[in-house]
């Protein structure tokens, strides 16, 4: 378990969509790939998406304040 920003993380679940390495090269999984593992169907949702947006910009502690910030709505 990690703690972070005074939370602590228990589970989280995810899974790659796409990898970019080091030398700009991209890995796309097959749908083939996400179809077998049960997995085509997963979009990510409107919510998901802004969290990720949040993140890539500004970082876990960004992510973690504006939780906590609609939770006490």
């Amino acid at each position: 378990m990690q703690v972070l920003a005074g939370r602590r993380i228990e589970t989280l679940t995810g899974f790659v969509r796409q990898v970019e390495f080091a030398d700009g090269k991209l890995w796309i999984p097959a749908r083939e790939e996400l179809e077998a593992a049960g997995l085509g169907g997963v979009l990510p949702s409107p919510e998901e998406q802004r969290l990720v947006e949040l993140y890539r910009r500004q970082g876990l502690g960004a992510v973690i304040e504006w939780l906590e910030g609609t939770s006490r709505r």
